[in-house]
Formats: structure tokens, sequence, C-alpha cells
């Protein structure tokens, strides 16, 4: 591969990841509402339930 970059490239980082450690689901709340106690209520009916779940991460 360093045979295919410009000469004057000094470094060469290559990065190895899986894409099973990427997130599957993301969530943002909106509501016309006041948000001011959501988080509780997102944290404990929401989150801590599907982090429950076998195989679900823990981001």
């Amino acid at each position: 591969m360093r045979h295919l970059l410009p000469k004057d490239v000094e470094r060469v980082f290559i990065r190895q990841f899986s894409t099973a450690d990427m997130p599957v689901l993301n969530l943002r709340i909106s509501s016309d509402r006041e948000l001011s106690g959501a988080f509780d209520l997102l944290d404990k009916q929401l989150k801590r339930p599907l982090e429950r779940v076998e195989g679900v991460s823990q981001g």
C-alpha cells in the first residue's frame, strides 16, 4: 500500500476495527414539553431495560 502513496508521506497509520463494535441503535429524543426530568425517566424506562437484554453492550 505504501508504494501507492506520495513519496513525501512520512507516516502511515492503519487502524483495524470491526463493525460489530459500532452501535446499531442511536436515539434522539425531542418534545414540545419541558424535558428537565426526562433523563431519569429515559434512563430507568428505556436505557436500563435495553442494557439488560442479553448481548447488548453498555456503551
